[in-house]
C-alpha cells in the first residue's frame, strides 16, 4: 500500500528588486551583492540613479 505525503520545495533566492521611491528607478541586484551592501550599510541603500537614500522595510518572497 502506498502512503501519500506532503513535501516541501526549497527555493534559493536569486536576486532582489525594489523601486526607488524618489525617481522610480527599478533597482535589481543579485542576492550576493545585496547581502554585501546590506551588511555594510544596515537597513539602507543608495539608489544608483538619483543617489537617494532608501530605508528597507518589509519584504516578500516571489
Amino acid at each position: 500500500m502506498l502512503v501519500v505525503v506532503d513535501y516541501t520545495i526549497i527555493q534559493k533566492p536569486d536576486r532582489v528588486t525594489l523601486e526607488c521611491p524618489y525617481c522610480g528607478e527599478e533597482i535589481e541586484m543579485p542576492v550576493s551583492e545585496f547581502k554585501d551592501v546590506f551588511e555594510a550599510t544596515g537597513d539602507t541603500i543608495e539608489c544608483p540613479e538619483c543617489k537617494g537614500g532608501i530605508e528597507l522595510g518589509g519584504w516578500e518572497l516571489d
